[in-house]
């Protein structure tokens, strides 16, 4: 096979990477002018369907929140209502945490872990009551006995079951029973209780795993036992505790993976200065901001409500069901900006550093770059203990093929073990691995002398911008099905693509390509600012050369 030279080698990895040379300003500003008007149209149609279907919702999708507004709120996504409730249940514990975890700081630092896991797990106790706190405890004590063994095959066949037994019919039924007896908001409590389960395992599993792993290192140095009692906090049962109850992140997250939270937790202790304020202060109006601005447009904009009536979403024309897609997927990410900031900015104030939020989708046109920067968290422990240890990406397709196999299968079973999930999932893997494969063609020698000496680097992003429509339609139905159920998802796919009209494909595909365009120009804003110069603008980099290219004629 031919050997790349340096300077083929360096393009093709930018191009690898989905970075590409600029546009001319104007080809640039039509994209921008196209996908603008796009989002202004289709929107348009939701707010007018919204407005025209309102008698035929249901009508307790809908309260009076904000009577100024002359407008009726929809609540009829379930997740996001049953979290308001419980955030507000749990606000004054997370005043109160705060308030004494700050004393504890003060005058006992190494004794946080203790204070964190005593009170969380009173929190729990109040909150959902005895039972589910001593369930929650005991599931972390038998991982903890397993992980005593050093296998890190137990633990995952332990961690497995207990995943499993939450998404039994028969087990389901069992817990609502046990845990919540004769309690009128049986089904909210046992969200709440699902929710916490369903992370924390998550955490054990990865305290679980990274205690096998430093078991099997300290065999090699020294005697076994003395891995639970090195440094203030390591793989004790107490820390497993602390780990995984720690409550401002214990009900929603975003996950913390073991060994970076061993890590913040035994870190310096930090003083207090005007800029950490203002940083800390900064991080909560931002999160402010979007809670009223969703609100305002749950006032408005009835697209969950919309997609949960069969008889009128197939009514709907097929531009409104684009913008019912787009809105859910906006409202999708900028509900987990909430939910997430507010447990990272808490977080944040006891000295740890949580993943950062989702990253906007608008920007993100490669499905694998959306499982990478949507849940960072979730996708940290992918990869650390599910992608890397089944074979990876350096170690041939195959394995690649199979370790991207084994992660959906782990994510099917984690999100719920559904029809339109395992849709979901399915879709997703075809697309990454498409993604990935083609990645891969990028080096071949034959195609890498097309990009770099017979194709201007201009028509080479436009040709790569075309390659990555089929993956990026194929991702959008998927997150239809992932959202909406099989019935509404199919309805999407029918509609949108198998019955569309040759008219109507046209101009969806002109539009994905636009936003496309747009995403690998934020992609190269995004390489500047963090190599280059933290205050650029994306004006700037719009007009700034990669290295090693120069500039040509489009």
């Amino acid at each position: 096979m031919a050997v790349l030279d340096v300077d083929a080698l360096q393009k093709v990895t930018y191009f690898s990477k989905g970075l590409h040379v600029p546009l001319h300003p104007l080809e640039i500003g039509s994209y921008f002018f196209i996908t603008l008007t796009a989002v202004f149209l289709i929107c348009k149609n939701v707010w007018i369907a919204s407005k025209e279907n309102a008698g035929r919702l249901t009508e307790t999708d809908f309260v009076t929140d904000w009577t100024f507004l002359n407008r009726k709120k929809d609540v009829s996504e379930t997740e996001w209502v049953y979290w308001q409730n419980w955030f507000s249940e749990l606000f004054p514990f997370l005043c109160v945490f705060l308030i004494l975890g700050k004393l504890v700081e003060w005058k006992y630092y190494r004794m946080r872990k203790y204070f964190y896991t005593c009170f969380s797990l009173l929190t729990l106790t109040l909150l959902l009551g005895s039972r589910a706190s001593l369930f929650l405890v005991l599931k972390c004590t038998v991982c903890y006995a397993v992980s005593l063994l050093g296998s890190p095959v137990l633990v995952w066949v332990v961690s497995f079951i207990f995943l499993t037994s939450l998404n039994l019919d028969f087990t389901v039924s069992v817990i609502k029973l046990v845990m919540f007896p004769g309690q009128p908001d049986v089904e909210i409590r046992y969200y709440f209780l699902m929710m916490i389960l369903s992370m924390a395992n998550l955490r054990y599993t990865s305290f679980c795993l990274e205690r096998c792993s430093s078991l099997k290192e300290k065999r090699k140095e020294t005697d076994a036992a003395s891995i639970t009692n090195k440094g203030p906090m390591q793989f004790g049962l107490i820390d497993l505790l602390c780990y995984t109850s720690y409550l401002p992140l214990c009900f929603s997250g975003p996950l913390i993976t073991y060994n970076d939270f061993k890590d913040q937790v035994n870190s310096p202790k930090e003083g207090w200065s005007l800029s950490r304020i203002w940083r800390h202060s900064l991080g909560f109006l931002r999160i402010g901001f979007w809670a009223l601005f969703f609100n305002f447009v749950l006032h408005h904009f009835y697209f969950t409500s919309l997609a949960f009536h069969l008889t009128v979403i197939q009514s709907l024309s097929q531009w409104t069901l684009v913008g019912i897609g787009y809105c859910q997927g906006q409202f999708f990410m900028v509900r987990y900006i909430i939910m997430w900031g507010v447990s990272s900015c808490i977080a944040q104030l006891d000295q740890f550093k949580p993943p950062r939020g989702p990253k906007c989708i608008s920007h993100i046109y490669l499905y694998s770059e959306m499982w990478r920067y949507f849940d960072r968290g979730l996708y940290s422990f992918m990869k650390r203990y599910i992608y890397v240890p089944a074979g990876g990406s350096r170690n041939g397709s195959f394995l690649q093929l199979y370790a991207s196999a084994v992660s959906f299968v782990y994510i099917f079973f984690w999100h719920g073990m559904t029809e339109h999930l395992f849709i979901w999932t399915a879709l997703n893997f075809v697309v990454v691995s498409i993604e990935s494969l083609a990645g891969k063609t990028l080096f071949f020698p034959v195609l890498t002398d097309i990009w770099t000496k017979k194709m201007s680097p201009q028509n080479v992003r436009r040709f790569h911008a075309l390659s990555a429509l089929p993956t990026l339609l194929a991702s959008c139905i998927a997150i239809f099905y992932f959202m909406n159920g099989k019935e509404v998802g199919t309805i999407f796919l029918n509609r949108l693509i198998i019955e569309a009209s040759y008219s109507t494909l046209l101009i969806l595909i002109v539009c994905l390509y636009t936003s496309i365009q747009l995403g690998m120009e934020y992609r190269r804003y995004e390489y500047f600012r963090e190599r280059q110069n933290m205050n650029i603008n994306l004006i700037q980099s719009c007009q700034m050369e990669l290295p090693g290219f120069k500039a040509h004629g489009s």
